[in-house]
C-alpha cells in the first residue's frame, strides 16, 4: 500500500493538538545536550554507578531501580547520587517485590543539570499490599520540564515490569 498523503507525521501530531504547525520556511534551532537513561538494577553498588555516570557528566539523566533504604537503610538512591553529582532531581518510590523475596521502595528518577520548571508523577499501576505482602508491584510515569539555552525540553521515563515470569493479563 502506497501513501499518497503528503501531510508529514509531524504536522499530523500537531494538528491533533491544535497547534499551528510552523510555516514552510521556519529554521528550527539546533542545541546539544546529552541524555543518559539507564535501569540501574536495584542490587548495584550505588558508589560504581555515581562514578559511570560522573565520568559521562550528561545534562540529563533518567534512572530506574532506584531504591529507598534498601542499599543504605537510611537513604534514598536517588538522593544521594544527585547530592554527590551536583544535580536537581525528581523522584519517585513505590513497594515492590524484588525476585529474591525481599519487599523494597524502588522507583524512577528524573535528574537534571539545570533546574526543574515543572514536575509531574503519574501512577500507571498501584502497588497492592495483602497481609504486609506486596502482591502487585507500583509503577510510575514520571515526567519533567527544564530549559537548556532558551529552549523548553520535556523529559518522561517510565519502568516497566517484565521478567519470565511475567503474565499477560487483561489489566496488563
Amino acid at each position: 500500500m502506497v501513501c499518497t498523503n503528503s501531510i508529514d507525521v509531524r504536522t499530523k501530531i500537531r494538528i491533533a493538538r491544535s497547534e499551528a504547525p510552523p510555516p514552510a520556511n521556519a529554521k528550527l534551532k539546533s542545541m546539544k545536550f546529552s541524555i543518559l537513561q539507564w535501569n540501574c538494577l536495584y542490587s548495584e553498588d550505588i558508589a560504581e554507578i555515581g562514578e559511570f555516570i560522573a565520568t559521562h557528566n550528561p545534562d540529563i539523566l533518567c534512572l530506574q531501580e532506584l531504591t529507598k533504604n534498601y542499599h543504605h537503610k537510611d537513604g534514598e538512591t536517588g538522593t544521594q547520587l544527585a547530592e554527590a553529582l551536583g544535580y536537581f532531581e525528581f523522584c519517585a518510590y513505590g513497594p515492590m517485590a524484588l525476585p529474591d523475596g525481599t519487599q523494597a521502595l524502588m522507583g524512577n528518577g528524573i535528574f537534571s543539570r539545570h533546574p526543574f520548571t515543572r514536575t509531574s508523577n503519574h501512577v500507571i499501576q498501584s502497588g497492592l499490599v495483602v497481609d504486609d505482602k506486596i502482591t502487585v508491584d507500583e509503577r510510575y510515569y514520571l515526567e519533567a520540564d527544564t530549559i537548556i539555552g532558551d529552549q523548553k525540553i520535556t523529559i518522561g521515563t517510565t519502568h516497566l515490569p517484565f521478567h519470565p515470569e511475567s503474565k499477560t493479563t487483561p489489566r496488563k
